[in-house]
C-alpha cells in the first residue's frame, strides 16, 4: 500500500489535538487524498474464512433487537446467504494480518503507540451498518472505498436507551444533530462516548483507527496482582494487644484503621516498579499473534547474519514501547521487559519508531555494547522481530 499524507484541515498534529482530541468530532475533508486502496471486499470475505482472523458479521433484522451477530471463521455459503442489503462484515487487527496495512495508521503515530490499538475495516453492504452506539475510546473513520453517511449526537444516554440484546450495546433510539456523507479518502474523528450511527450508501469499506483506553478498574486488578506477589501481602492480620469486648458484635475503629493502614502500605510502590507494571501491561497483546523461530538463534548466527547485510524485521503485532526512569531504560516488547543504559536511548527509540532494521546499524550498536546483541537475541527467540527473508 501506498505511503499516505495526513491532511488535517490545515492544522498541525500539535494544533488538532489542542483544539479536537477527546474534545468534539472534526471532519477532515481529503485527509488521504488519492487513496488507493489495495483491498477488494472479496478478498476480505476470503480473510474472514481464515480460522485465526477475528471476524463478525452483523445484520440489520428490526424488531427488538435490531441486529444480530455471528462470528467468524465463516464457510463461503455464509457469505451467500447473506441479502443484498443492510449487513456489514467487521474485521480487526487488520494491520497484524496484512502488516502492509500498517500504512494506515503510521500517519496517526503523533500520537504515542501506547494509545493505539488496531485498525478495523468494514464492508458494508447497500444500507449496512453497525447499528448506532458509543465507543469509549477515540477513533478515527476512514472512508476506503464507497460512501458511507455518518450521523452523530453528542447528548448523555443512560442504559434505558439501549436496545435488549445480549449481544451488541445499541441504543434504542438515535436522532442525528449532524450528518456528513464519506467519500474515499474523507476521515471523521470522534473522542469517546460521541454517538454515532453510520450507514452504507450502496456497497463500501470503511476503516477505523481506534486507541486504547484502558480502564482504571482493570489496570487496578492488573497492578494488585503484581503487588500480592509481596511477601508481605501474605501475613495475617494479628492483636496481640487485643482488649475485652462488653459488644461481640462490634468492629473497633481502632481495628478498621490498623487494617487501612496495612492495605495502603501494600498499595505503595516505588517509581521504578510502577513503571515497570505499566509498561508491561500496556505493551501486553490482546491476541497471540506472535509465534517463536523454529530453532534458537544464537549470537553466531545473528552476527553472520548482520555482516552478510542481512536486516531483521518487527512483526506489526508486536508493541514497543519504553520508559525513562532516572538513569535507566526500561524497554518494553508484548509484556516482557529490559532495562538498559540511558545512551541505548537512540536505538531503543529507533526500535520503537521503524518496523524494518538495516543491518550496519544493529552492527554498530552491539559493537558499542553487547548488552545489544543480548537484547536482540531475546527479541528474536521470542518472536518479537525476526530475520528479514524479504529484503
Amino acid at each position: 500500500m501506498q505511503k499516505l499524507e495526513l491532511q488535517l484541515n490545515g492544522l498541525t498534529p500539535r494544533q488538532f489535538l489542542d483544539e479536537y482530541w477527546q474534545k468534539k468530532p472534526c471532519l477532515i475533508r481529503q485527509g488521504f487524498a488519492d487513496l488507493e486502496f489495495p483491498l477488494s471486499p472479496d478478498e476480505l470475505a476470503g480473510l474472514a474464512l481464515e480460522p485465526d482472523v477475528p471476524a463478525r458479521i452483523l445484520r440489520e433484522v428490526g424488531g427488538e433487537l435490531g441486529w444480530t451477530v455471528q462470528h467468524g471463521p465463516f464457510e463461503e455459503s455464509d457469505f451467500s446467504k447473506l441479502p443484498d442489503s443492510h449487513w456489514t462484515l467487521l474485521i480487526t487487527d487488520l494491520e497484524k494480518i496484512l502488516p502492509e496495512m500498517q500504512a494506515l495508521i503510521e500517519p496517526f503515530r503523533f500520537i504515542p503507540d501506547w494509545r493505539i490499538d488496531d485498525l478495523m475495516i468494514s464492508y458494508a453492504a447497500d444500507q449496512g451498518s453497525v447499528g448506532p452506539h458509543l465507543d469509549e475510546y477515540d477513533v478515527f473513520l476512514v472512508q476506503v472505498q464507497g460512501q458511507r453517511e455518518w450521523q452523530i449526537n453528542t447528548r448523555s444516554y443512560a442504559e434505558s436507551d439501549y436496545l435488549p440484546n445480549p449481544d451488541l450495546k445499541l441504543l434504542s433510539r438515535f436522532d442525528a444533530e449532524k450528518t456528513w456523507l464519506l467519500e474515499p479518502g474523507d476521515i471523521l474523528y470522534l473522542p469517546p462516548n460521541i454517538a454515532h450511527h453510520g450507514i452504507a450508501r450502496g456497497e463500501c469499506m470503511t476503516c477505523s483507527v481506534g486507541f486504547r483506553a484502558p480502564a482504571y478498574d482493570d489496570m487496578l486488578g492488573s497492578l494488585t496482582e503484581i503487588l500480592v506477589r509481596n511477601p508481605r501481602a501474605h501475613r495475617r492480620y494479628s492483636d496481640p494487644h487485643l482488649k475485652q469486648t462488653e459488644h461481640p458484635g462490634l468492629i473497633l475503629n481502632s481495628d478498621l484503621m490498623r487494617i487501612r493502614k496495612e492495605l495502603h502500605a501494600l498499595l505503595e510502590t516505588d517509581n521504578e516498579s510502577f513503571a515497570r507494571w505499566f509498561g508491561e501491561y500496556t505493551t501486553e497483546p490482546g491476541l497471540d499473534w506472535i509465534e517463536p523461530p523454529g530453532e534458537i538463534i544464537d549470537n553466531n548466527d545473528l552476527m553472520i547474519w548482520l555482516q552478510t547485510g542481512n536486516g531483521l524485521t518487527r512483526p506489526t503485532a508486536t508493541r514497543l514501547a519504553y520508559i525513562e526512569h532516572q538513569h535507566k531504560l526500561l524497554f518494553f516488547a508484548d509484556g516482557s521487559s529490559w532495562t538498559l543504559k540511558v545512551l541505548h536511548k537512540d536505538f531503543v527509540d529507533m526500535l520503537c519508531r521503524q518496523y524494518r532494521y538495516e543491518a550496519q546499524p544493529l552492527l554498530d550498536a552491539i559493537q558499542a555494547d553487547q548488552d545489544i546483541a543480548t537484547l536482540l537475541l531475546d527479541m528474536i527467540n521470542q518472536g518479537l522481530i525476526e530475520l528479514d527473508l524479504h529484503q
